[in-house]
């Protein structure tokens, strides 16, 4: 099922930081955990907000967010961050069109 960018939602933890800017430059709504905030923050927000999560420990702890979870496999996560967005585009068949590239800003992920 193709899935626009705009309507795509994601929550990283910050050892994504690079994976979550470089879907933010695709207009992919894209919520980078603060340090302070526990791992459980990002599990409350996957399903309060329908966004999918890039982390297994979440759907090991909380079994209700199998389907809001995923894994960046070992690999995936080692390779560059152009690279890891490409996997997630095409894993989730994400359809990034011209007009959406850098329409949400990088630092701040206000589409405004």
């Amino acid at each position: 099922m193709l899935i626009l960018a705009c309507d795509f939602k994601v929550v990283c933890d910050t050892m994504l930081q690079g994976l979550s800017r470089q879907l933010r430059s695709c207009d992919i709504d894209a919520i980078i955990l603060n340090k302070s905030k526990p791992h459980e923050h990002a599990a409350s927000v996957a399903v309060s907000e329908n966004r999918v999560t890039f982390n297994i420990r979440f759907a090991l702890r909380f079994p209700f967010l199998s389907s809001a979870c995923w894994k960046l496999s070992e690999h995936l996560i080692r390779i560059k961050t152009s690279e890891q967005l490409a996997y997630v585009i095409e894993h989730f068949i994400v359809k990034v069109a011209t007009w959406d590239v850098f329409s949400r800003c990088q630092l701040c992920n206000s589409g405004q």
